[in-house]
């Protein structure tokens, strides 16, 4: 309840983003993660012929070009 108190507060008196160096390490790391994890799966998905790693590769995938979207 208290974040969205606070959220709607922002709404009403936005400031300026401050210190997003740090923000956008962590996620671009994460994205990076993502891509290899996903790559990872793919690879194991073709060894084992299992259509489950690869739909989770690609939903990792998805994620990693959600991210790089935005």
């Amino acid at each position: 309840m208290s974040i969205g108190i606070a959220a709607f507060e922002r709404l009403l008196n936005p400031k300026p983003l401050e210190q997003i160096g740090v923000g956008l390490a962590v996620s671009v790391s994460a994205s990076l993660v993502n891509l290899f994890v996903a790559i990872l799966l793919l690879k194991a998905a073709r060894k084992y012929s299992s259509i489950t790693l690869e739909a989770n590769a690609h939903h990792l995938l998805t994620d990693v070009w959600t991210s790089a979207e935005y």
